[in-house]
């Protein structure tokens, strides 16, 4: 349904959320202007969408983008905004949509015991986005603890992570199943 009052919306944050929220303001009379502080748009869904058989995923994102341009959102990229610019550019409604950041600390929501991830002396703990994003920032050896308790240990023979990797063992949550030396493509 069409507002009653139009606006100036200001969204900050161009992920899915971001961009949801901007296409249905647009959608209902009103003036936005949606700012990312990264050179695209998408979010994590972006690489998310960069995994093997995952490439549908960055669909989500083109759509979005689509329907921005075509309702005339204004899309500003590269541009990081703080409480003061916001305040400043004056939108009659301000929308905070800057997503979450991954916790490499080891705190489970879903194991309130485990407060850390206990690592050996020169290992590092990386969130999904980085290792996506950066596959040289995983190293040869890799282990992959999910907040299920299922944990992977994997080398990748040099290759990216995304593409082929060794499973070395795997111990899964609830039945404890275990391979060995199995070749697996994600």
């Amino acid at each position: 349904a069409p507002a009653r009052h139009a606006r100036d919306v200001l969204v900050v944050g161009g992920g899915p959320g971001g961009m949801k929220l901007a296409e249905t303001a647009a959608r209902r009379g009103h003036e936005v202007t949606l700012v990312e502080r990264d050179t695209e748009l998408g979010g994590q869904i972006r690489y998310a969408g960069m995994l093997p058989h995952r490439a549908a995923w960055t669909h989500l994102v083109e759509d979005l983008a689509g329907a921005l341009e075509r309702l005339g959102v204004e899309t500003r990229l590269g541009t990081e905004l703080t409480a003061a610019d916001a305040r400043e550019f004056g939108a009659d409604v301000t929308v905070v949509a800057t997503g979450s950041i991954w916790d490499t600390s080891g705190r489970s929501i879903g194991r309130i015991e485990q407060t850390s991830i206990p690592q050996a002396a020169g290992s590092a703990v990386i969130d999904p986005i980085t290792a996506i994003a950066t596959p040289d920032s995983c190293g040869d050896r890799v282990v992959i603890v999910d907040d299920n308790g299922e944990i992977v240990i994997y080398e990748t023979d040099g290759a990216p992570p995304t593409e082929h990797i060794n499973v070395l063992e795997k111990v899964g949550s609830g039945d404890t199943q275990m391979e060995h030396g199995r070749s697996h493509f994600y």
